[in-house]
């Protein structure tokens, strides 16, 4: 360990360098995974059909609802970042504070998500609009702060790593529980509003546990001066952090067009298998399915990044990736045709596709999601702060910017083609469903590989950043 003096206006005050994290920080730290998937995982998949078949909201209305989020989100994710960034409390350090406040609010604006105040169109959608408000805000206030901890805790590589496999762990377990147990549960009290609150009610609790669990186990990483603190606010600085920075630009675009091509899948999920595959019954083992993968594939991303780099593997997995689009391209005929039902050998070749492309997400999942370490690193080495929370805020905002517009563009084609709360499912609508399946993420993995060719940050490049940052906060 090493223990830097910092000397500012005659007041003392001191941080320290420790690059060792124990095996109690990685899973406790790793636990706030759950906490920050568990409880969108059930927004993303699932509060539209929610809203548009059980509170009986109109879909133009969801989408309505969500591009106002998505004003919302450009406008808290860097306000909680810059102010946790510059909170520094002796009590409980400097993330800590806004991850217990953000878990408690989340684990409630979950809840009140999945309640139909059964109103008019006009009345649900100011209160769909507050909750979601909300929960936005809350859902920051913890995943901002602890995604920063991820950096924060140790400038190790190998020591980052280990944090993030930990986190995807966690996280995948979270969007496991609920891609498993959520038509059980509402199925098991009548498939009604009531099935969705318990299942709400059941996911904010696991959410609000493991979000305390995450924040208690991190304080011998997070405490007061545990890092340097900014010091002094600049909106002109602050917009050269991002709007300057190639490193962060690249990165954000990558995760969000990412995130936009899954979040496209979850949200079309389950009209999908409705509508257009005939059966729900692949939800639960899709889940299990996912599981599998995950503990086969994260225990090894260390390792696996630590050979080959990170840009290597983010392309290989994208091309895993587009093989279940290109082969629906077959099979839409097929789907499509009066004479289609569904039987075992369709779910067998479902599910060998999901799982093909739930490793190609996995991988790409895992190695963009590190990407943020280095580039953490550039940014404080360029423009000379150490803003974690920030540079996770920009990317967690781009994220939240291309996932939020996941329902709108499944809204809109939905309607589109004429999709009204599911009473009349049309050919039109079924052909609406599949071509969303087909060729969104194939456009986005084209215009992902445009934006990884401009990525500044080479494997040998991120060494040498790392390296002059220790001598820097050495001296």
């Amino acid at each position: 360990m090493k223990k830097v003096e910092v000397i500012e206006n005659s007041n003392e005050q001191s941080f320290e360098v420790n690059d060792n994290v124990s095996k109690a920080n990685i899973l406790s730290y790793g636990a706030g995974g759950i906490a920050a998937t568990i409880n969108n995982q059930l927004k993303t998949g699932y509060l539209l059909a929610f809203m548009s078949d059980i509170a009986k909201l109109s879909v133009a209305s969801a989408g309505f609802i969500t591009s106002l989020m998505i004003v919302w989100d450009a406008i808290n994710d860097p306000i909680i970042a810059m102010l946790s960034d510059r909170t520094n409390t002796k009590k409980f350090g400097k993330y800590r504070p806004w991850m217990l406040i953000g878990g408690i609010l989340t684990a409630i604006t979950t809840i009140l998500m999945f309640l139909n105040p059964k109103l008019p169109e006009s009345g649900l959608v100011f209160y769909f609009g507050a909750v979601l408000f909300v929960f936005s805000w809350s859902q920051t206030m913890f995943t901002v702060p602890w995604q920063a901890l991820n950096v924060t805790m140790s400038a190790d590589v190998n020591h980052r790593n280990l944090l993030l496999t930990s986190r995807q762990l966690f996280g995948f377990i979270g969007g496991l529980f609920v891609s498993i147990t959520v038509m059980a549960v509402v199925n098991r009290f009548g498939g009604g509003e009531i099935g969705w609150r318990n299942m709400a009610i059941i996911t904010a609790v696991i959410g609000l546990v493991s979000s305390l669990i995450c924040v208690n186990g991190v304080k011998s990483k997070d405490y007061y001066n545990s890092i340097p603190t900014p010091k002094h606010f600049s909106f002109k600085t602050q917009l050269r952090v991002v709007f300057k920075n190639k490193a962060l630009i690249c990165a954000s675009l990558i995760i969000g067009l990412l995130n936009l091509s899954v979040n496209i899948t979850n949200a079309l999920n389950i009209y999908y298998l409705r509508y257009v595959f005939g059966s729900t019954a692949p939800i639960a083992i899709t889940g299990l399915l996912v599981l599998l993968i995950s503990l086969i594939v994260i225990p090894f991303a260390p390792r696996f990044i630590r050979k080959f780099g990170k840009l290597k593997p983010l392309v290989f997995g994208y091309f895993i990736y587009l093989i279940y689009p290109i082969v629906m391209i077959f099979l839409k005929s097929t789907y499509l045709s009066e004479s289609y039902q569904f039987n075992q050998k369709f779910l067998i070749i479902h599910l060998i596709l999901l799982g093909i492309s739930n490793l190609g997400f996995t991988i790409c999942n895992i190695t963009s999601i590190s990407l943020i370490h280095d580039v953490t690193d550039y940014t404080e080495f360029h423009f000379k702060e150490a803003q974690a929370g920030y540079v996770n805020s920009a990317i967690t905002l781009m994220k939240k910017i291309f996932t939020s517009g996941s329902p709108i563009i499944v809204g809109a084609a939905l309607s589109l083609a004429g999709y009204t709360n599911g009473d009349n499912v049309t050919f039109a609508i079924k052909n609406s469903i599949l071509n969303l399946v087909i060729y969104p993420p194939i456009i986005i993995t084209l215009l992902t590989f445009i934006v990884i060719k401009l990525y500044p940050i080479t494997t040998e490049y991120g060494i040498y950043l790392r390296e002059e940052l220790r001598k820097s906060r050495s001296k």
